[in-house]
C-alpha cells in the first residue's frame, strides 16, 4: 500500500544555504565586483621587490657561480614573501607559526578550538581555500588581501562563501583573486601570527591538480618561523610524504607534531600512535619540540593543549621578527658582495702572476700559452666586475624599497 503524501515539494526551487552571497545572486555578484575590481589605495612596490629578489639578484650573480646558490635562492624567495608590502605590515613584530598537514587533518577546526570561537570555515575545499593569518586585534574582523594589492573587509558569510560555497554555487573560484586573508581576533597573542594553510594530499595519482596543491602548500609555508604539523590519529603514524614535505621546509626551529582527533580512539590506542609518530620523526632526523595527542572537539581533555601553549611561547621567543627580515635581506646582499670581492681578488692575483710569468718567459710557445691564459682571466675578471656593478645597483634599489615599506 502506497503512502499518501500530505505535502507538496517544488524540486526545481533552489536549496537555500542561509548565506546571502550564495542564496542571492545580486549579493554574490556584488561580492565578486568588490574583490575583482578593487583598486589599491596607493602604489604597491611588492611586485618589483619580488622580481628583484627572485630574478634580478640571481641574474646579476650569474658569472660568480655561488657555491650555495640554491640556498641563497631559497632564502631570497622566502624573504620576498615576507616583504610583501601588506604582509610586512601585517606581520610586523610578530612571529609566524605555520600550521601544516594534509586536508583531512582538521586544521581549521583545530585553530577554532584554540581560539574558542568559530572564526574559520571548516569545510574548505582544496581548490578554493585561502591561506589565512590569525593575529590579535582590538575586535574580531576579517580582511581579504587581493592580487591588486588592496585589502577589503569581509563579513563571516563572505569568508565562508569565498572559502567553499562560491565555487560550488556559481562555478567561480574567488580564491584565485585573493593572496591571503587576515583574521583579527580579540585576545589573541599580540606577538604571534598563526598561518592556516589549505593543506595538501600526496600526489599518488600524479595529476596536475595534486602537484599544484603540493606546490601551494610549500609556497605558503616556506617563510614561516615555526611549524605545527597536524596529523589525523586514524592514519596510525606519520607518512613518508609528510616527512619529505617537512624536510623540504628546512626549518631552523623545533617542530611540534599534534596528533589530532584522539577522541576517536581509546587512550591506549592513541598512545601507540603518538609513540609511533615520535619514533618515525626522530629516525627521519626531524627536530622535535614534542609529539602530543589532541582533540579539537575536547581540547582540555588532552595533555596536548598545554604543550601547544608552551610551543607558542617557545616560538615567540625564538622567531624571526619583521625587523629581522630586513636585516636578513641585508645579510644575504652582504654575503653576495663579499663573494664578488673575493673572486675579483683571486682573479687579480692570478692575473698578476701570469703577467710576471709572461715578462720572464723566453720561450715563444710558453709565452703564447701564458698570454692566452691571461686573456681568459682578464675577460672573466671584467665580466665579474661588470656583474658586481649591476648587483650593487640592484641591491641599492632593493634597500631603498625595503626602507619605504
Amino acid at each position: 500500500m502506497a503512502l499518501k503524501r500530505n505535502f507538496d515539494f517544488d524540486y526545481s526551487a533552489p536549496i537555500l544555504t542561509g548565506n546571502r552571497y550564495l542564496d542571492n545572486r545580486e549579493k554574490g555578484l556584488e561580492l565578486v565586483a568588490r574583490i575583482i575590481s578593487a583598486e589599491p589605495d596607493k602604489y604597491s612596490g611588492y611586485d618589483r621587490i619580488d622580481r628583484i629578489m627572485d630574478e634580478e639578484i640571481l641574474l646579476s650573480t650569474g658569472s660568480l657561480r655561488l657555491d650555495d646558490e640554491l640556498e641563497v635562492y631559497a632564502r631570497l624567495t622566502a624573504l620576498s614573501d615576507r616583504l610583501m608590502e601588506g604582509k610586512y605590515r601585517l606581520l610586523k613584530e610578530r612571529t609566524v607559526i605555520g600550521l601544516g598537514g594534509k586536508f583531512s587533518a582538521g586544521k581549521s577546526l583545530f585553530i577554532n578550538s584554540l581560539l574558542g570561537k568559530d572564526e574559520l570555515p571548516v569545510d574548505q575545499a582544496p581548490t578554493t581555500s585561502v591561506p589565512t593569518y590569525i593575529i590579535s586585534g582590538k575586535k574580531d574582523e576579517v580582511f581579504a588581501y587581493t592580487l591588486k594589492g588592496t585589502h577589503l573587509p569581509l563579513d563571516g558569510e563572505a569568508v565562508k562563501a569565498i572559502s567553499h560555497g562560491f565555487q560550488k554555487e556559481y562555478g567561480l573560484g574567488l580564491a584565485r583573486y585573493i593572496l591571503y586573508l587576515s583574521v583579527r581576533v580579540e585576545g589573541f597573542m599580540p606577538e604571534v601570527a598563526l598561518l592556516d594553510t589549505p593543506g595538501y594530499n600526496k600526489p599518488d595519482g600524479g595529476t596536475e591538480d595534486e602537484f599544484s596543491d603540493l606546490r601551494k602548500a610549500y609556497t605558503q609555508l616556506r617563510s614561516i618561523d615555526s611549524l605545527i604539523w597536524l596529523l589525523d590519529v586514524q592514519n596510525g603514524t606519520i607518512t613518508q610524504s609528510d616527512i619529505d614535505f617537512i624536510r623540504q621546509l628546512n626549518m631552523n626551529s623545533k617542530i611540534l607534531i599534534v596528533v589530532n582527533k584522539c577522541d576517536l580512539k581509546t587512550e591506549e590506542e592513541y598512545a601507540v600512535v603518538v609513540k609511533s609518530v615520535r619514533e618515525s620523526a626522530e629516525h627521519a632526523g626531524i627536530p622535535l619540540f614534542d609529539v602530543v595527542p589532541y582533540s579539537s572537539m575536547d581540547p582540555e581533555a588532552y595533555e596536548g593543549i598545554e604543550k601547544i601553549h608552551e610551543f607558542f611561547e617557545y616560538s615567540r621567543k625564538t622567531g624571526l621578527r619583521s625587523e629581522d627580515v630586513a636585516a636578513e635581506a641585508e645579510g644575504i646582499l652582504s654575503r653576495i658582495n663579499k663573494s664578488f670581492s673575493g673572486r675579483i681578488k683571486q682573479l687579480d692575483s692570478v692575473g698578476n702572476s701570469l703577467s710576471k710569468a709572461i715578462c720572464k718567459s723566453s720561450n715563444i710557445f710558453e709565452m703564447q700559452s701564458l698570454v692566452e691564459m691571461y686573456g681568459e682571466i682578464s675577460l672573466e675578471s671584467s665580466n665579474i666586475k661588470h656583474d658586481r656593478e649591476k648587483f650593487n645597483k640592484t641591491a641599492g634599489r632593493l634597500r631603498h624599497m625595503i626602507e619605504r615599506l
